[in-house]
């Protein structure tokens, strides 16, 4: 590859970058500030419930049974805080379809056209949703209880255990259910683009990240996305982490919590391929047709 070869490409990739983020970033975030106010609007009225349970027993429960009862209404949101999620997930999800189909729109390819997500597609993804929902709570409901035990053993009257647990509603509240927003509409999303990447036919895609210096590098967990930026794979072959695409919850949580990165499908330029034996690739390593 020449140096005027390998600038054009640079340019090409640069310019792919610039759509794919631009394209998702103002309905990602709109849809992510939706979702965090719908998740609050449920929780907060549950979590006021729960301080004023355990107000009412006039000290800090010393059994699981009592304790139980005081979060009887965190257990009884399961349906609600499901319902709120898959109606984002499910608009999520066809904005990462139409984002694919866009893309390869502008890449050149013919006889595509915007379609709804598949009723398969749907269920797949409402699973996903079901069980991410369940193991949230479980979670999220596993904390709280801890925060109670943890006012027990310190001794705490019932005014202090009450002030603690609100805190960690607080906490829930402004940073927790933003995260999960944030996590289920990326997520949903980029499987999205890659079950449409596969419906479409195409052969390969590309792992792009935010650009920024919130991107994961390695020095603060096991995750690192800045070598993942413009990696390249067949479609239905995972990246070098492991995941299939962004977001992709069959791998570590490192690796897909709080992620913003996104999946768009690669066009491979005519006259050239990669390299022979390599699973992953970069535009950069891309050789010339024998």
């Amino acid at each position: 590859m020449n140096e005027l070869e390998k600038l054009l490409l640079d340019i090409q990739l640069a310019e792919r970058k610039i759509q794919a983020i631009k394209s998702v970033n103002r309905n990602t975030r709109a849809a992510e500030i939706r979702l965090h106010k719908k998740l609050k609007k449920l929780m907060i009225p549950v979590f006021d419930k729960v301080i004023n349970e355990l107000l009412k027993l006039n000290k800090v429960p010393s059994n699981d049974l009592t304790r139980n009862i005081i979060l009887q209404s965190l257990y009884s949101m399961q349906d609600g805080y499901k319902k709120e999620i898959e109606e984002e997930v499910l608009q999520a999800a066809q904005r990462g379809a139409n984002r694919t189909t866009s893309n390869m729109q502008k890449a050149g390819v013919t006889g595509l056209a915007f379609k709804p997500i598949t009723d398969n597609v749907k269920q797949i993804l409402l699973s996903q949703t079901f069980e991410a929902s369940e193991r949230t709570l479980e979670r999220m409901t596993g904390d709280v209880m801890k925060n109670i035990i943890q006012s027990y053993d310190k001794g705490l009257g019932i005014d202090e255990a009450a002030d603690r647990l609100r805190s960690k509603f607080k906490n829930i509240e402004q940073h927790e259910l933003v995260r999960i927003a944030r996590t289920e509409i990326n997520s949903a999303q980029n499987r999205g683009a890659y079950l449409t990447n596969q419906d479409l036919g195409a052969e390969y895609h590309m792992w792009i990240t935010a650009e920024d210096d919130r991107v994961r590098d390695g020095s603060t967990s096991d995750a690192d996305h800045v070598s993942l930026h413009g990696q390249i794979v067949k479609v239905g072959d995972p990246f070098s982490n492991g995941l299939l695409h962004p977001g992709d919850r069959a791998g570590n949580i490192e690796d897909w919590i709080n992620c913003r990165c996104v999946l768009v499908p690669f066009i491979m330029p005519l006259g050239k391929r990669p390299p022979v034996g390599a699973t992953y690739f970069y535009e950069g390593d891309l050789v010339d047709v024998a």
